[in-house]
């Protein structure tokens, strides 16, 4: 658990998920969805309460998936979410995204959020890789990830279609806990 105070001094408390937070995060990812470098549109997300306590509910003591959000004045301005593989070959690795309200970005809480998950992964006994993926049309969040030491290992070349008919690449970024 963290506390951020933003550049506008609003405190955003920085912790594991919980049940309570369903209705917040659905109300977030509406928010979220649908900007140009979220991979999820608006007309997938069709979470219901119930629907979205199961999911924060499959975190709970979980060794293999972890979830974070940023709070602030009750409301999920954050959310990460890792989990691994369910292959035998591949459960040694897990993927993450990560988002934030656009009135909240650059005041360091995905960061924080980032550097929470790469604690929790280095001292899990399963999990050896973080790995992302990453829009190459977002040099913020690239240089984010790379200064907290994740590294380039892939590009997907035109693995994004937006609604306009452009194409967008993602890279595959990872790091070794």
């Amino acid at each position: 658990m963290k506390t951020l105070l933003t550049k506008d001094n609003k405190e955003v408390l920085i912790r594991e998920i919980k049940p309570d937070d369903a209705e917040s995060s659905i109300r977030f990812s509406k928010q979220i969805f649908g900007l140009p470098t979220v991979l999820t549109t608006l007309n997938e997300f069709n979470q219901t309460v119930e629907s979205q306590t199961k999911w924060i509910q499959s975190f709970d003591k979980s060794q293999t998936k972890f979830a974070l959000v940023g709070i602030h004045n009750k409301e999920v301005v954050g959310l990460l979410d890792f989990s691994t593989s369910n292959r035998e070959r591949l459960k040694h690795g897990g993927a993450f995204g990560v988002s934030v309200l656009p009135e909240f970005q650059n005041n360091g809480i995905a960061r924080a959020m980032i550097k929470l998950l790469l604690e929790w992964a280095s001292k899990s006994p399963l999990v050896e890789k973080v790995v992302l993926k990453v829009s190459s049309n977002n040099p913020k969040a690239i240089k984010l990830y790379q200064s907290l030491g994740f590294v380039e290992e892939g590009r997907m070349t035109k693995e994004i279609k937006l609604e306009d008919g452009t194409y967008v690449d993602t890279i595959v970024m990872a790091q070794f806990v």
